[in-house]
């Protein structure tokens, strides 16, 4: 996770200096350059969801994983994502493309922290109990 966030970071802090050049020079992209924001949050709770759901099928849980990804990414990032670029009270800001980039950068950190607060819960289950000895 802190790979990512040091990734996402320089990719965010070097968007406007030649950079953004070795990907493209079309000016459309060069202007979505505010999301990239948005990619830098994105970017470190994907990394902790991810280790979080890979560590939970090396101990064979699968099913609660399913349904948080469903809650978090489709619940949250999908269908909250087109909700709030489609309703009126929404600020300004969060219209068009940065309303499901937050959206859903929003449903990815509820699926890092539930995965990561299951995978716990996993872990204190499984740990040995100490054993209680009789007098």
């Amino acid at each position: 996770m802190g790979f990512a966030a040091v990734l996402g970071a320089l990719v965010y802090l070097a968007r406007e200096s030649r950079f953004c050049m070795f990907y493209t020079n079309n000016p459309t992209i060069i202007a979505a350059m505010p999301l990239l924001v948005w990619v830098w949050w994105f970017h470190v709770a994907d990394a902790a969801q991810t280790l979080a759901n890979f560590v939970l099928r090396s101990h064979r849980v699968t099913l609660i994983p399913l349904v948080i990804y469903v809650a978090s990414l489709w619940g949250v990032g999908l269908l909250g994502g087109y909700w709030v670029t489609t309703s009126a009270w929404a600020p300004a800001e969060l219209q068009g493309a940065q309303g499901y980039w937050a959206m859903s950068t929003a449903g990815l950190i509820v699926a890092g922290v539930a995965l990561c607060g299951f995978l716990a819960w996993v872990h204190r289950q499984e740990a040995p109990r100490p054993q209680s000895f009789p007098n």
